[in-house]
């Protein structure tokens, strides 16, 4: 699957993908589309600790968006 990328923070996006690498993205992807997917819905999934948004097109991968997901421990208040 070929990978495009649509942002106006285009080089945060290309080096998310980097980091996690383009097998990985593009087979999470894969995994994270529902069965009854149509082209152009949106598809939201996580990759090597990113959240990442966009949509599939035939065989082509558009990310819109690429955000670094930090885990967040929350203590309860006694």
């Amino acid at each position: 699957m070929k990978i495009r990328y649509y942002s106006y923070d285009k080089q945060s996006i290309i080096q998310a993908v980097q980091t996690v690498g383009e097998d990985a993205v593009a087979d999470a992807a894969l995994e994270a589309m529902p069965y009854s997917y149509q082209a152009g819905q949106p598809l939201i999934f996580m990759a090597g600790g990113y959240k990442f948004q966009g949509h599939v097109v035939l065989d082509l991968l558009v990310i819109e968006r690429g955000v670094k997901q930090h885990n967040q421990h929350k203590r309860p208040r006694a």
